[in-house]
């Protein structure tokens, strides 16, 4: 699989997203980043990550030849250039199997949705392979997404109920111990009795940390079933 996270906008989750699909990817996989600040993947545990710069782009599609299942997050900040070597190079876009576009209901996060809706549509991406995901839903998405839906409707790209990921507390965690929700869940390591043992030895620190390890475990649960649940539905489109 190559997949591109896309948004020329910050703030929708473009990382966490990166990240949450990556665990679910078979061998030989990467997640390329196209970013000069903001979140990034480096750091977090089993995650192999390629760092470039907005407009290394040529270099970024010999790596993505490099490995056989690709995540390629673009940052906000290098949208455009990323485009403009794109359309400079059309035939790149019958190399990518998916575009992936998380969005969420905040005014200007959706105005820059619907600008990279018709960006992609410009440039003649399949409507079939341009996936939104609709991210931090607190109700549904016909309420709180409705100008996005429409613009998608008029662009024939399909509204997938099964692509949505809730609004989740356990991201910041997350974030901090640099792990992913897989690694959490799936440790042998019961954090309760650790717990309970730091304490009575007097470790209130280690006491502390497995006691966070315990909560964030038990949030990232759901959280990992929602984000396979998202995975599954694309891989199988």
């Amino acid at each position: 699989m190559i997949a591109i996270i896309i948004n020329t906008s910050g703030n929708v989750g473009k990382s966490n997203l990166s990240r949450g699909l990556y665990q679910f990817l078979n061998d030989e996989k990467a997640i390329i980043e196209l970013e000069t600040h903001n979140s990034s993947s480096v750091g977090f545990k089993g995650v192999n990550v390629i760092k470039f710069e907005g407009s290394n782009t040529r270099d970024m599609f010999t790596s993505m030849m490099t490995y056989d299942n690709v995540i390629v997050d673009c940052g906000a900040s290098v949208v455009d250039s990323f485009l403009n070597e794109i359309i400079k190079t059309p035939e790149v876009l019958g190399m990518v199997d998916y575009y992936i576009i998380p969005t969420v209901s905040d005014t200007k996060q959706s105005n820059d949705t619907l600008k990279t809706l018709t960006i992609l549509n410009s440039l003649g991406v399949d409507p079939n392979i341009i996936k939104v995901v609709f991210n931090r839903v607190k109700s549904d998405i016909q309420s709180e997404f409705t100008p996005i839906i429409k613009a998608m409707q008029k662009l024939n790209i399909e509204v997938d109920p099964q692509l949505v990921i809730k609004n989740y507390e356990v991201l910041e965690n997350l974030e901090r111990m640099k792990l992913l929700t897989g690694d959490l869940i799936e440790v042998d390591t019961d954090y309760r009795t650790l717990a309970r043992e730091k304490a009575k030895e007097g470790d209130m620190k280690a006491s502390k940390e497995a006691s966070d390890k315990l909560f964030t475990q038990m949030l990232a649960k759901s959280y990992h079933q929602n984000l396979q649940q998202v995975f599954t539905t694309i891989s199988e489109s």
